[in-house]
């Protein structure tokens, strides 16, 4: 079973599948599966801007199809002044981190319910702070796994966290700590106090960090 972040459509196979039969008739039935897919693309691609290809759909129609006159060139991101793919790549692949108690989670950190403890995973982990009152200056990461839940009048939900062995998070662990008789790991209660601390850190290089608009204000 593929469970899918939104529902499907027919409306996509539908488009392409017009795409193929303009590039592909009973003429062209010796053509190979991939140069028939490569064309479709660059039919398509040219036919919902003609400034990705070069060319305009008409004459991508019957054009002869040769490796020296290709007309595909990637997704032509150059001709739009767009970053470069590595920069593309690690902002499709950061996340944003609201440094501060949002109003969603306050009613959220003392509900006992799994899915509020879930939903403060979502948002805490692999986040890393500084714990200046531990001994040898400790930094943390809150864990991926679970937060632990210690009832309404010791904090509700507390941040699992485990020790990391440098201030820098270049030498932090891909997964979390296993748990076991010699590793027990830290809990910390979620409040303000918790988040002046994950500012005293480096966080990892796919961290977002964004400040509430109070502080923001307050800086400038």
């Amino acid at each position: 079973m593929v469970v899918l972040s939104k529902p499907t459509g027919a409306g996509a196979p539908e488009r392409n599948w017009a795409d193929v039969k303009v590039v592909f008739d009973k003429k062209k039935a010796a053509t190979l599966p991939e140069r028939v897919e490569k064309k479709t693309m660059v039919y398509g691609m040219s036919r919902r801007d003609p400034a990705l290809s070069g060319k305009m759909s008409s004459s991508l129609k019957d054009d002869a199809w040769t490796e020296e006159g290709e007309v595909w060139d990637g997704l032509g991101l150059d001709k739009w002044a767009y970053a470069e793919t590595s920069a593309l790549h690690l902002y499709a692949t950061s996340r944003r981190f609201y440094n501060y108690l949002e109003d969603a989670h306050t009613d959220v950190i003392n509900n006992q319910k799994m899915e509020n403890g879930a939903t403060l995973v979502a948002k805490y982990k692999g986040i890393r702070f500084f714990d200046a009152d531990i001994e040898g200056s400790t930094s943390y990461r809150a864990r991926f796994d679970q937060f632990t839940w210690a009832g309404k009048r010791a904090g509700g939900w507390l941040a699992t966290c485990d020790e990391m062995p440098s201030s820098g998070p270049s030498e932090d662990p891909a997964e979390d700590k296993k748990r076991s008789d010699e590793h027990d790991p830290e809990v910390y209660v979620i409040n303000v106090e918790l988040h002046r601390m994950i500012v005293e850190v480096d966080q990892a290089a796919c961290i977002i960090m964004e400040a509430a608009e109070e502080e923001e204000e307050e800086e400038e």
